[in-house]
């Protein structure tokens, strides 16, 4: 009983904190409703360990629970900005809407979880569990995700505006129109992923893997895609102008209307390519290999626009 009155308190200081409803006694109006909801869940992960209680009034005023289990709870638009929950158990919690600017949720285990919405900026997510996790609308803006796996995650929508994503798996998720711009994903995996109107400009893409992946007018203006792949990717209508593609892979890609203008070339594969009425103005083409590609209505600069070399 004393643990779960504990566990209770800690979580009713950072709602209670957050909206300032805290009277000069320590209570408020939504007390006793959180002494409810949280008492017998906030609970050592198994293999973990709770602090007693004197640390645990620590925990409460250091906006801290590491290892501690919540799973199944809704912590639908609480305050937990700051917050440091690493390694805690957060599976099915419902966080909709939730602040957690610049939490740690490293080692975090959030499969089945809800973060629609979150404010998850200057988060630290490294090494958390999230594959198939709800993060439509969500916020990452300069978040750090390096090396988490997001498969069949949904970002419809996400910000990851300056994101680091470095060696992310991405395989199959959904980041349609979402905002990526200027975000890390070096050597980052996009497999079969839906970026149609996604804004990547100025992203970091070097030697990222995109096989396969939907691109249709998305933005990668001055982005550095050197080294990437893009085989079988559709980049139908996708503005590259600018773009680094020193040895990016396009074999058999759809760059149907795409604008490479001014792209720099360096060992770049067109090969088998659909470039039709692609722009390549300002491109060297001689750097490039386009053998296969179909080129109906591409401009290239000052050569015959039929003749693929």
């Amino acid at each position: 009983m004393r643990r779960g009155f504990l566990a209770a308190s800690f979580l009713f200081s950072t709602a209670a904190l957050a909206d300032g409803s805290v009277n000069g006694n320590g209570w408020s109006p939504q007390q006793a409703e959180l002494d409810g909801l949280f008492s017998d869940m906030a609970r050592p992960t198994p293999g973990g360990g709770l602090p007693g209680p004197d640390t645990l009034a620590q925990l409460s005023r250091t906006r801290a629970c590491t290892e501690c289990s919540f799973v199944g709870m809704s912590l639908r638009g609480r305050d937990l900005h700051g917050v440091d929950l690493r390694r805690a158990a957060l599976l099915q919690v419902d966080l909709s809407g939730a602040n957690l600017r610049g939490a740690k949720l490293n080692g975090a285990d959030l499969r089945g979880a809800k973060l629609e919405g979150a404010d998850l900026t200057g988060a630290d997510l490294r090494g958390a569990k999230v594959r198939g996790v709800d993060f439509k609308g969500a916020r990452f803006g300069r978040a750090t995700l390096a090396d988490l796996d997001c498969s069949g995650c949904d970002l419809l929508g996400a910000t990851l505006r300056g994101a680091n994503l470095r060696y992310a798996v991405l395989d199959g998720v959904t980041l349609l129109g979402a905002d990526l711009s200027g975000a890390d994903l070096e050597h980052a995996s996009l497999g079969d992923a839906t970026l149609d109107g996604a804004n990547l400009t100025g992203a970091h893409l070097k030697a990222a893997n995109l096989t396969g992946a939907r691109l249709a007018h998305a933005r990668l203006g001055h982005a550095d895609l050197a080294r990437a792949n893009f085989h079988d990717a559709s980049l139908r209508g996708a503005d590259l102008a600018g773009t680094e593609l020193a040895d990016a892979n396009f074999t058999g890609a759809d760059l149907t209307g795409a604008d490479l203008s001014g792209a720099r070339f360096g060992g770049t594969l067109f090969n088998g390519a659909d470039l039709t009425d692609a722009r390549l103005i300002g491109t060297a083409r001689e750097l490039a290999a386009f053998d296969g590609a179909t080129v109906d209505g591409t401009l290239f600069p000052a050569l015959d626009p039929t003749v693929a070399h």
